[in-house]
């Protein structure tokens, strides 16, 4: 068998982690066709095998100790067998759809050839804000904010689909573009986007001299989530079914700007109950706006704090004993600089206030290490826009509903992209 084995193009269904047994090991059902990723030592990968799984074969993964590679036996076809033997299987993390989530979705339409990236476009847009809003300045622009800017980026292959993901917004919008446009966006045109996590691995070790946060990581982000939308697309199923997820909707927060001014906390606070929320978060920093909403939100609301980083250990620690009588859900990235996930796992301990952190962390390394400090009680990362989505993605009694599209679920709304796009 060669290296480059492409299987019959019959179409067949992607399985789903909800469809395997996986005590004590994974169990396929009966029949089942596993699509599996593998890189030959000696020839460029990965490729795709098409195995036709017998009733109750069972597959062991061992963990190789140095790079995180999986190799696997017991497969039953001896062919494949052989292949195993000098392959190893590559994976993209050790969730247990670690089997399942390279290729899958290549696996259901047949599709083995490459899909080639033929254009990444970036799209800036610049929302506005309700006319008569009033906030404060913070970290993402001055006060009496009047818009919000965002940055979609829109990925295309040669066989039609189409990816869909986002950048961080605000005053990055303009950089964020640019990085795209000049750093990224070379690297992947003419790349295989089924190949998701070499692809991404490739572009950061190429333009880690430029840095890995800030811009560059916000452009780097939104190509992969577009890539991920693709993958989905492929499969023709959600791709929160992919990673294994499966829950119909999720509670969601109304998250307030900062006002500092405690009377218009309480108006806000109010509004957002009245829309049927019963979880907020505050950006306030003084403690007076901050008792305002808990006064006006009562004992049954939760609150969170998000300050956005502006306390030295000794100044958080000082604060803590009035941040405790407000009885927070969380303080979310109390300290500066962000990245002291030493002092936050003091916080954390010496004032037993649960602590969020994640807005200022970009790669997964950076992630391990803040829960290996015991850092936080919740990862935050940033999250998406909304309002990008049209009327799809509003939330209702403080609840919103999972798309149930393929890939994200959802695209963007034409009509948004067309109104509030900005040319820059």
């Amino acid at each position: 068998m060669t290296s480059k084995h492409q299987p019959d193009q019959a179409d067949f269904r992607a399985i789903l982690p909800e469809d395997i047994d996986w005590k004590p090991f994974p169990a396929f059902p009966p029949g089942a066709r596993l699509a599996i990723v593998v890189g030959h030592p000696t020839e460029p990968g990965p490729y795709v095998v098409r195995v036709k799984v017998p009733d109750g074969t069972k597959l062991m993964p061992h963990k190789h100790p140095e790079d995180r590679i999986y190799t696997v036996s017991r497969l039953s076809a001896r062919w494949v067998s052989n292949i195993m033997t000098r392959t190893t299987i590559r994976v993209i993390s050790t969730h247990k759809s670690l089997l399942l989530r390279p290729v899958t979705w290549c696996a259901a339409r047949g599709r083995t050839q490459k899909m080639i990236i033929t254009r990444v476009e970036p799209i800036p847009l610049r929302i506005p804000f309700k006319a008569g809003n009033t906030s404060d300045a913070s970290a993402w622009g001055d006060s009496d904010l009047p818009a919000a800017d965002s940055l979609l980026v829109k990925v295309t292959t040669d066989q039609g689909l189409i990816g869909w993901g986002e950048a961080f917004g605000f005053r990055a919008v303009a950089s964020a573009k640019l990085a795209i446009d000049q750093l990224i966006a070379p690297l992947c045109i003419g790349q295989d986007a089924t190949r998701i996590e070499p692809l991404m691995s490739d572009v950061q070790k190429k333009l880690h001299v430029f840095g890995r946060g800030g811009a560059l990581a916000f452009g780097i982000s939104a190509i992969d989530i577009a890539l991920w939308d693709i993958a989905g697309k492929a499969a023709n199923v959600p791709l929160y079914r992919l990673l294994g997820g499966g829950v119909a909707d999720l509670a969601c927060y109304a998250s307030l700007v900062r006002y500092s001014d405690p009377s218009l906390v309480r108006t806000s606070v109010r509004q957002v109950i009245e829309a049927g929320f019963s979880t907020l978060k505050l950006h306030e920093i003084e403690i007076s706006a901050i008792r305002a909403a808990r006064d006006e939100a009562g004992p049954d609301i939760e609150l969170m704090l998000d300050v956005n980083c502006p306390w030295t250990l000794l100044q958080a620690r000082a604060i803590a004993d009035d941040l405790k009588t407000i009885d927070l859900k969380w303080l979310e990235e109390p300290l500066w600089p962000p990245e002291n996930f030493g002092g936050l796992a003091e916080l954390r301990r010496a004032t037993g206030i649960p602590i969020a952190a994640g807005e200022n962390i970009y790669t997964l390394m950076d992630f391990e290490r803040l829960l290996a400090a015991r850092a936080v009680d919740f990862v935050q990362p940033s999250h998406l826009e909304a309002t990008i989505y049209g009327q799809a993605l509003r939330p209702k009694h403080g609840r919103i509903s999972v798309p149930q599209g393929a890939g994200l679920g959802i695209d963007p709304d034409p009509d948004v992209i067309g109104k509030f796009r900005l040319a820059l």
